[in-house]
């Protein structure tokens, strides 16, 4: 019961008072867009997993096909891929320069 007017979290039901978001819950936040909201989730999900697509769909209720889906449409992009079309280092010259495991010229 409040004695003072203003409401301590002692005067709470403890059921109320154990309720408090912990830090390593998602928190929305305020003024973004339900698609700012739907990255910021997956992006944090996805950190939180270490990446495993496959664990972070099964926490935000979804497909692993359709957490890919969502990735490609917020443009995220696993921190942890090669990029692709990256060119391949090219062999030392004297690889090249041999012909029948004999160097050219000899």
């Amino acid at each position: 019961m409040c004695k003072t007017g203003d409401i301590a979290p002692g005067d709470l039901p403890e059921s109320i008072r154990d309720d408090a978001p912990s830090v390593d819950e998602f928190t929305i936040p305020p003024q973004r867009t339900l698609a700012e909201i739907e990255k910021v989730a997956i992006v944090q999900t996805l950190m939180r997993t270490n990446w495993n697509k496959q664990e972070a769909a099964q926490i935000l209720g979804l497909y692993r096909p359709t957490l890919y889906s969502k990735m490609k449409k917020h443009q995220i992009l696993d921190q942890r891929a090669k990029p692709r079309g990256v060119p391949p280092v090219p062999r030392s010259t004297s690889a090249r320069n041999t012909q029948h495991g004999r160097r050219a010229g000899s």
